[in-house]
């Protein structure tokens, strides 16, 4: 073994005592990161904690709560995509679009590929009159998932009223393999075909339906075949109504598609007529806002 000179020893114990001191530094600093990365799995375990706690709280009827909880992850955490997409939701069912929009620009950003996110912001779109915009994300559904396609009904009626009448009369063809008993299928089927070939056209190609149970669907039905009148439609409505009013959504699906019928059929007062009657029901729904941007494109 070679020896080193008395220098060498100093230089090769500094060298050694520099590593000594070196690892307790080096265990700190893993430790440290250790420490990070609980307290981001804590904080992540946390977060999902909450958006659960949330979910059940709207499931059980209390929405404030579900809000107020959602609220706080989102203070802490603005990007947490659980969270904004149960907040979009819950807001978009309230009525709250402006709201609902924020949340689902902020999802679509966070989950460009992700069809639901585009599909919810659609709706949204749709319900505030951006109809174009509708149209473009409910497009970008279809492109991410192709079996969403059919599904899509309210892709045929955004087609509709951007005056895409060739595609909403193939989108309603398609709703109808996925859904055979649905007499609105078959009536924006109908508004679509009328618009591109005229009325006659449009009662030669009227889309089978099943049983739909749904008053007053039946005679909707047959009122757009020509076999009812539109008193026939608003006389089963009215016959479904409780005292208590529990069934006026039966007197809002007539005074709308009687409304639209009117419109089709080139009476335009009548048909504003019962589109108001529709909208000063109140739904505040998708349906509902179906009805008020139609009476909307009426008044001057």
């Amino acid at each position: 073994m070679l020896e080193s000179s008395g220098a060498d020893s100093v230089q090769s114990w500094k060298k050694v005592g520099t590593r000594l001191r070196a690892a307790p530094t080096l265990r700190s600093a893993i430790t440290l990161l250790l420490l990070n990365g609980l307290a981001s799995f804590l904080a992540a375990q946390t977060a999902e904690d909450l958006v659960s706690r949330a979910a059940a709280a709207y499931q059980r009827g209390d929405r404030a709560a579900a809000v107020e909880i959602l609220s706080k992850v989102l203070d802490a955490d603005p990007d947490n995509l659980e969270a904004l997409s149960l907040d979009a939701s819950i807001r978009e069912r309230a009525g709250e679009l402006e709201e609902a929009l924020d949340r689902y620009d902020r999802l679509v950003e966070g989950l460009p590929e992700n069809p639901r996110a585009h599909m919810g912001r659609g709706q949204v779109l749709f319900r505030m009159g951006r109809i174009e915009d509708s149209v473009s994300d409910f497009d970008r559904v279809v492109e991410l998932d192709a079996q969403a396609g059919p599904y899509l009904w309210q892709r045929g009626i955004a087609q509709y009223y951007s005056g895409r009448f060739a595609a909403c009369k193939e989108q309603f063809e398609s709703h109808l393999t996925v859904n055979a008993a649905d007499v609105e299928n078959a009536v924006w089927h109908f508004l679509c075909v009328a618009r591109l070939e005229g009325l006659d056209a449009a009662r030669a190609a009227i889309l089978p339906v099943g049983e739909d149970p749904r008053s007053p669907m039946p005679e909707i039905y047959q009122l757009y075949r020509g076999s009812l009148d539109v008193e026939d439609v608003l006389s089963a409505a009215r016959a479904g109504i409780a005292g208590d009013g529990r069934r006026l959504d039966d007197l809002f699906y007539a005074r709308l598609y009687v409304g639209l019928y009117h419109l089709i059929e080139g009476r335009p007062a009548q048909a504003e007529a019962e589109l108001r009657a529709a909208v000063e029901l109140g739904f505040p729904h998708y349906m509902g806002d179906v009805a008020r941007i139609q009476l909307g494109l009426l008044e001057p």
